[in-house]
């Protein structure tokens, strides 16, 4: 996570440490404690879901690929509502970084020219678009999954196989976000595949092509095909006689 006001990197090193320790025991300890115990007896699982729900007879037999939960699991609706808690946490927590630095930087915009705050704008639109492009692929499969269960919807189960694929690709999302609107990326991928120039890139001029009487077309006249030809000359002069060794004016 970056915080633009620095006050985490004003943490200690031991400080920063126990931050992140605790940050992600927070999110990860309840998951791997509730989860597993969800995980009930398969072959007794197997046989409840077969018995209330025929169509699933055809995938009982696929070995060590399916985890089934019966309808009457009463731990996985605990695990659920353990896991829209965190979720809920998590979003009132981003949400209030977005706002604190979002407050910082309005104060700083009383002191700051236009170019500035305009700058601040796009940086917060920015960061608003990293956060909440990840919660909304975590939170919206989530709702999905967990309201199918909570009302036991099973036959929407394809919106499901959809919920589970978009929760597990949060990860990518998010990153394929951040790097489609960093400035940088975006420009290296216009060089790279669409073969333009870098504004910021500084256009190379080799001093082989200047000499005396010889003039070499700029790089912007040259791609509009203008016929106008800037030329870079050489001058030599001879230096005054008063700079000369041995010619000193009294």
């Amino acid at each position: 996570m970056v915080v633009p006001t620095g006050h985490f990197m004003k943490f200690s090193r031991t400080l920063k440490a126990g931050f992140l320790i605790t940050a992600y025991a927070f999110f990860l300890v309840p998951h791997l404690v509730l989860f597993p115990r969800t995980i009930q007896n398969q072959t007794e699982a197997r046989e409840q879901i077969v018995m209330h729900y025929d169509i699933y007879e055809t995938v009982m037999h696929v070995p060590n690929l399916l985890v089934f939960y019966p309808p009457t699991n009463p731990l996985f609706y605990t695990y659920m509502i353990v896991c829209g808690g965190l979720c809920t946490t998590f979003v009132i927590v981003i949400t209030a970084f977005l706002f604190h630095t979002a407050l910082i930087l309005k104060r700083k915009d009383k002191y700051a020219n236009f170019k500035t705050q305009l700058t601040h704008r796009k940086y917060i639109m920015i960061l608003s678009t990293q956060m909440s492009v990840p919660m909304v692929a975590i939170l919206e499969p989530g709702a999905l999954i967990g309201l199918i269960i909570m009302f036991r919807i099973w036959n929407v189960q394809e919106l499901a196989h959809i919920a589970f694929f978009t929760f597990s690709s949060h990860g990518l999302i998010g990153t394929v976000t951040m790097l489609a609107l960093n400035e940088h990326f975006k420009a290296y991928i216009a060089k790279r595949f669409c073969n333009a120039r870098d504004p910021d890139e500084p256009v190379p001029i080799s001093l082989n092509a200047i000499s005396n009487g010889v003039s070499r077309p700029g790089s912007a006249a040259r791609q509009r095909g203008s016929a106008y030809r800037p030329q870079i000359r050489v001058v030599e002069f001879d230096p005054p006689d008063d700079h000369l060794p041995g010619n000193t004016r009294h």
